[in-house]
């Protein structure tokens, strides 16, 4: 009996302390843990974004994943081998998961200059073919086939895939290469650019006729791409002319209006003219491309920068020149070779011939067609001195040759204000870099403070602009800034005015669109052991939240808490006044 009368009085008083601390309602500071964010990215291809479904599957019960904005982050984990531009610049640990090499477009450039009055060539450098295999590449313009080769894998994985297009009328085109192995999803890749009216301006100055510019001068004026003027001096103070051309190359300024400015016979230029071309070069940004029919001059050698050592092979017979960079098909035949002994600083081959071993020499491989930059500029060597011999042979293409390669040479030339979408095809909201280059400033001929440059985003019909932020970047003349693409599709233009001048780029804007993919897998690895990640492979995804957990500090922060307004407190307190009830009632009190 006094068993129950305490527990009576036990469950009243327990009863009453609950709703005098709920009426009170005290507060408590208690440390919370929160749950750490982990941002998902993957690189272009669908494989890149089927293993990132399999990552976010790992880490879901374990922390809060999220795609992006992935700045406030603990850790970014990326998936693919292609660099995105947001990734560098994350401050957080990088986990980086490599997935195995597949057929992937890794550039896919055209020339600043595409032109309806001809064919444009548009080569794609594909990765990721083995030595020896075959794939199929097929160009499409606003989704129809305008192009088609097929592509051999080379020694390295790589095979240069060289399409063009002609554009039918000016404005925005979007193109599409699609490379299809025997094995694997096909490679996709898209691009934007302007088709515009214009045509590049030649200068063929021969200081002395010969046959081989004179076959070169003729397929370029058959070009509809070219408008070509041209000095051929025949005799001392004789010459036959072609338009309004330069009587010499000495002043610079005459040349300025010219693209690219192809000459024969080096040797007979006097050194004002050399220094003339090369002013041209270093102050205009222009090309220049030299035929060659000997060892030139030393004039040539302090332009090219060249030793002054050249050797000089003829063959018995033939052999195919091939000029990567061009258009694959193309394909000339040359038996007579002049090289140097050794190549200046930062030559670049453009077409390297295999000579058969001799008594005198073994077999070796030589530098055909090279360039090397000059100023602003770049100075084009051929010593391929025959071709034109054998331009009726059957399977040699002597016109597409010369065409693509002169062709080559003038989109090289530094535009005076010059822009560049990177990448110019994406969708929806994705993040694209603007590029503006000041000829004038980078060149040193102009001052920044004088040529404001601003650059706007507007349809390709017009209507409203956009201003797009521009900041200078370390290398002088060079802005860049950086937007996300409309939200609707469409078909977009960048203006950019200043220095006098104006120019523009294409941004096609669709919720289909793929960046080439680029192998930036070293690159990759570097970032994530810089920032206190690790690379991975895709066998070892199951191990990735340990991996994360070493590298993270669990957050703590301060919170107030109020235990008494949980509604479960009102279990008990029924509990307790039920326990009172029933004892009293059992003991014959209610």
């Amino acid at each position: 009996m006094i068993y129950s009368s305490t527990a009576r009085l036990g469950a009243r008083i327990a009863a009453v302390v609950i709703v005098l601390l709920a009426i009170v309602d005290p507060a408590l500071t208690v440390l919370r843990y929160d749950a750490a964010v982990i941002a998902v990215v993957h690189g272009p291809r669908a494989a890149d974004s089927a293993t990132a479904g399999d990552v976010r599957r790992v880490l879901d019960n374990v922390v809060r994943v999220v795609d992006a904005p992935f700045t406030s982050a603990d850790a970014v984990v990326y998936v693919g081998r292609a660099l995105v531009p947001p990734v560098e610049h994350s401050a957080a640990p990088l986990f980086v998961l490599e997935n195995a090499p597949s057929v992937s477009v890794r550039s896919f450039p055209t020339s600043h200059d595409v032109f309806t009055a001809g064919r444009t060539p548009v080569d794609a450098l594909v990765q990721g073919l083995p030595p020896g295999n075959a794939a199929t590449a097929l160009l499409r313009s606003a989704g129809v086939a305008t192009d088609r080769v097929d592509a051999q894998g080379t020694a390295d994985s790589t095979a240069l895939v060289g399409l063009g297009i002609v554009p039918i009328e000016p404005g925005v085109q979007n193109l599409r290469i699609e490379v299809g192995a025997r094995a694997g999803e096909p490679a996709i890749a898209d691009l934007s650019t302007i088709a515009r009216d214009g045509r590049w301006k030649a200068l063929l100055y021969e200081p002395r006729p010969a046959w081989g510019s004179t076959f070169v001068r003729r397929v370029l004026e058959h070009d509809a791409r070219f408008n070509v003027v041209s000095r051929t001096v025949t005799s001392r103070g004789i010459s036959r002319d072609a338009g309004v051309s330069p009587a010499r190359l000495v002043q610079a300024v005459a040349l300025a209006t010219y693209d690219v400015v192809v000459m024969s016979a080096p040797e007979a230029l006097t050194s004002a003219e050399l220094a003339g071309v090369e002013q041209f070069m270093r102050t205009r940004g222009g090309s220049v491309v030299v035929l060659l029919e000997q060892a030139p001059s030393a004039a040539l050698d302090r332009l090219a920068g060249t030793s002054g050592a050249w050797h000089h092979r003829s063959l018995a017979s033939t052999v195919p020149v091939h000029v990567r960079g061009t258009e694959s098909s193309t394909v000339v035949s040359g038996g007579d070779f002049v090289w140097p002994s050794v190549l200046p600083p930062g030559a670049e081959v453009l077409a390297a011939v295999t000579l058969s071993a001799q008594k005198s020499s073994p077999a070796r491989t030589i530098p055909a067609i090279w360039s090397v930059p000059v100023g602003g500029g770049r100075l084009f060597v051929s010593g391929a001195t025959d071709t034109w011999k054998a331009r009726a042979v059957t399977g040699t293409r002597f016109a597409q040759f010369w065409q693509g390669l002169v062709g080559q040479a003038a989109s090289s030339a530094l535009p005076a204000l010059g822009v560049t979408l990177t990448p110019s095809a994406v969708r929806p909201g994705d993040a694209v870099r603007v590029r503006i280059e000041d000829r004038a400033v980078i060149l040193g001929g102009g001052s920044a403070a004088r040529s404001p440059i601003s650059a706007q985003l507007v349809t390709e019909q017009g209507g409203a602009a956009t201003a797009l932020a521009l900041r200078p970047s370390p290398r002088r003349g060079v802005l860049e800034g950086d937007f996300r693409a409309p939200a609707n599709t469409g078909n977009y233009i960048v203006r950019v005015t200043g220095s006098g001048t104006t120019d523009s780029a294409a941004l096609g804007v669709a919720p289909a669109n793929r960046a080439p993919a680029g192998d930036d897998a070293a690159l990759l690895r570097r970032l994530a052991a810089s920032t206190g990640g690790e690379t991975l492979s895709e066998r070892e995804i199951a191990s990735l939240p340990g991996r994360l957990a070493r590298v993270m500090q669990r957050k703590a922060r301060r919170a107030e808490t109020h235990p008494m307004r949980s509604p479960w407190w009102m279990v008990p307190l029924a509990l307790l006044l039920g326990f009172e009830w029933w004892s009293r009632r059992r003991s014959g009190l209610a």
